[in-house]
């Protein structure tokens, strides 16, 4: 698939198998949001080469959550610095294929440190903004940019619909809350963990507004 350039200084890596949207922030500091599945890192070393950047230029790895399709990429991220949840990086600790949804043997990544509710990190112009969204896993955690207005929602919120509550650690009651607390926020511009993106305020208002009334 082609490399998506939204906005200035945000890629799209996103591919055709069960990975899920990885996002770069490129500047000074390389960060990924989500690194993806084992399966898509040759399309994302390729796409990271039309940038002009390798693997090792990746410096930070921030994770929405700790399921396989988002982790298991972090192996090429040798010089990254990895942060989760604690609630979800116990797990990966544990290597606990019932949680992960790893199958076979898989990488296990190490979690540098663990990310804290409402805690602020500053990346090159934007400074994000950790939200817990508990319900897909009982340690989903989202990122939000206040100024610029961008949410990074993991697998909590979709275009037009949310993430399953029925894996370990997962609760319907939670993600019901959490859509509430992120339907709250101004956001312009949606950039979930799988399909499509929501760009526009009116489109954000409308694809909440959607969810509210077809799934609560």
């Amino acid at each position: 698939m082609p490399l998506l350039n939204p906005v200035k200084n945000i890629f799209v890596l996103k591919t055709n198998d069960f990975s899920c949207n990885s996002y770069l922030i490129k500047g000074k500091t390389n960060a990924l949001i989500d690194s993806g599945s084992a399966s898509c890192i040759p399309e994302h070393i390729s796409m990271l080469k039309e940038l002009n950047l390798v693997p090792e230029d990746i410096d930070l790895v921030l994770h929405t959550h700790g399921h396989y399709d988002h982790f298991q990429a972090d192996k090429i991220y040798v010089n990254a610095k990895n942060l989760m949840s604690e609630f979800d990086a116990t797990h990966l600790a544990e290597e606990n294929p019932e949680f992960t949804r790893t199958r076979n043997k898989s990488f296990y990544p190490k979690i540098s440190s663990f990310l804290k509710e409402n805690q602020l990190i500053k990346l090159n112009d934007f400074n994000l903004k950790v939200i817990f969204s508990l319900g897909h896993t009982k340690g989903s955690v989202c990122f939000f940019e206040p100024d610029k207005k961008f949410l990074f929602s993991g697998d909590t919120i979709f275009c037009h619909t949310i993430g399953r509550t029925d894996l370990m650690s997962g609760s319907f009651e939670e993600i019901k809350n959490s859509v509430k607390k992120l339907s709250e926020l101004e956001t312009e511009f949606l950039f979930p963990g799988h399909g499509n993106l929501v760009l526009g305020k009116k489109e954000n208002k409308e694809n909440f507004a959607f969810i509210k009334k077809n799934f609560f």
